[in-house]
């Protein structure tokens, strides 16, 4: 699974593997995940569990780092249509929260 720091760089030796990864298929943007949802990554907007029922599903979508944050939660990559967030401090969550993860290959 991708790891996440708070070093956002594109250079090859960032640790910051969701930005990278971002830089590479989705040209840096943040605007958009077009780069993201293409035919070579197929990232799928697959919402979230909240509450016990799926919510924005097609709208936006959060993907689990290996990067642990805390007890119960680990940082991730956040995007939606319009945005794009793979910064260590956006979003951490519950492991009831239903995101996906993505193993890719280094």
């Amino acid at each position: 699974m991708p790891t996440i720091s708070n070093q956002q760089s594109s250079a090859t030796g960032s640790t910051n593997e969701f930005y990278r990864l971002n830089y590479l298929y989705n040209e840096g943007r943040t605007n958009t995940d077009a780069g993201l949802i293409g035919s070579s990554l197929w990232f799928v907007r697959s919402g979230d569990i909240h509450n016990g029922s799926l919510n924005s599903a097609g709208y936006e979508a959060h993907y689990w780092s290996s990067t642990v944050y805390d007890q119960i939660g680990a940082l991730n990559i956040y995007f939606r249509n319009n945005a794009v967030v793979p910064q260590e401090n956006r979003n951490h969550g519950g492991r009831n929260s239903g995101w996906p993860l993505r193993c890719l290959a280094r």
